[in-house]
């Protein structure tokens, strides 16, 4: 009777260390791979979905090669232990991502994207690590050049996404906060890397590997989070947008405005401020459409609204009421400085020839009215700035009509 051979009990402890070893790693990637890909799916469906926006898909690709990674990762970590061709491959991804990422904030931004510096810049990038692994040894450099390289691409994708021209909202806020604190990780992540030294040092690997494996989950994840407030921000703003502006002067549409307006008007009572209505249109528009057409008569539209808009403030409130007829709002003017800011623009409007074919020309009559405390809501002050504008009307068109004035307030309109 043949005896089995019992198996070594050192093969089986090592084997179990092994196990024991690899299950944290690959619990990691798992959880990293899995939030890629969802991260990927949803951008893919609001880029779908939602107008097809570039830096949608830009990003759908950073998280879809993220997943491409985490993959390549756990291959070099259960299939191809210590060989450096996995290590390059997934580097040159991360390389690849952290551009897009940058990349699509600048196309959400309107900036240009840039292409050809980003690819520059990453080419050489995986050049270095290429040499890194396949020429130098040293440790240090393996561990920290790819997340540094990551680190210094976060600073110009919140650069870019923070508006210049107005107050940034509340996902770009996330955004940009998110994704500082995903640089900062990754900066530290790069110098701990380096602290290792040339040859390994087990301290220092052991430092960097607690480093990765409690931080780059959370700082990976919150970073995708982030990118999809800052989509679903940018869908209810397009949405908002929809609701409350004009599709063809980009202004306020009449629901927008009086929106607006009744706050303007409950701070303005709130704060003893004076506040000034101008309702305006164009002279003859009827005759234009018939005469050139709708077409002739939308440039003319367009002209006007550019126009008056131009002239006020960035704190002023610009409408269409509908039709040819369109409404100011002044913040903190008195109806006589709000009738010397209009005249100024009527005057343009006059000189104004506007583009064809066919070419022509137009002029404009405005009507002006000051808050006053027994307005109980917008109509109020708004019916009296339209029965000025009707006078301007009666008096030979191209002129501009002051209602009833406020008693003397200071204001801070004049221009």
């Amino acid at each position: 009777m043949r005896c089995k051979v019992p198996v070594s009990r050192a093969r089986i402890t090592r084997s179990r260390l092994e196990a024991e070893a690899m299950n944290p790693a690959v619990v990691i990637l798992s959880v990293l791979f899995f939030t890629s890909g969802i991260m990927c799916a949803a951008m893919i469906m609001a880029w779908i979905h939602f107008g097809r926006d570039r830096h949608a898909a830009t990003w759908a690709c950073a998280f879809g090669l993220g997943a491409l990674q985490w993959i390549v990762n756990a291959v070099g970590v259960m299939a191809m232990p210590g060989q450096v061709a996995p290590i390059i491959l997934a580097s040159a991804i991360v390389i690849v991502t952290s551009s897009l990422v940058a990349i699509g904030a600048r196309q959400r931004s309107g900036l240009p994207a840039a292409w050809g510096k980003f690819a520059l810049s990453g080419g050489i990038a995986i050049l270095v690590i290429v040499v890194i692994y396949t020429r130098l040894d040293h440790m240090g450099l393996r561990a920290g050049f790819t997340n540094l390289y990551a680190a210094a691409m976060m600073p110009l994708a919140v650069a870019a996404v923070i508006p210049r021209d107005r107050k940034a909202n509340a996902p770009e806020i996330a955004f940009a906060t998110m994704i500082t604190i995903f640089a900062i990780y990754q900066l530290m992540l790069g110098l701990v890397g380096l602290s290792i030294g040339r040859l390994p040092n087990p301290a220092g690997l052991e430092h960097y590997r607690t480093v990765l494996g409690i931080g780059l989950p959370a700082a990976y994840v919150g970073s995708g989070v982030a990118v999809l407030f800052l989509l679903a921000g940018d869908l209810s703003e397009n949405l908002r947008a929809l609701v409350t502006r004009d599709p063809l002067t980009g202004s306020l549409n009449r629901r927008g405005l009086e929106q607006a307006a009744t706050t303007a008007m409950a701070t303005a009572r709130r704060h003893g401020q004076p506040l000034a209505v101008v309702v305006g249109d164009i002279d003859r528009f009827k005759a234009i459409n018939d005469r050139m057409g709708h077409a002739a008569g939308d440039r003319a539209l367009v002209a006007f609204a550019d126009h008056v808009h131009a002239g006020v403030r960035e704190e002023d409130l610009f409408g269409r009421l509908g039709g040819d007829e369109f409404c100011l709002v002044l913040m903190d003017a008195l109806p006589e400085q709000a009738a010397d800011v209009i005249e100024r623009t009527r005057r343009e409007i006059a000189a104004l020839e506007i583009d064809g074919p066919p070419r022509f020309s137009l002029t404009a009559s405005f009507g002006v009215a000051g808050f006053l405390p027994s307005d109980l809501c917008f109509a109020d002050i708004l019916t009296r700035a339209d029965y000025a504008l009707y006078e301007s009307k009666a008096a030979g068109r191209n002129r501009t009509t002051v209602s009833a004035p406020l008693s003397p307030v200071s204001g801070t309109a004049a221009r």
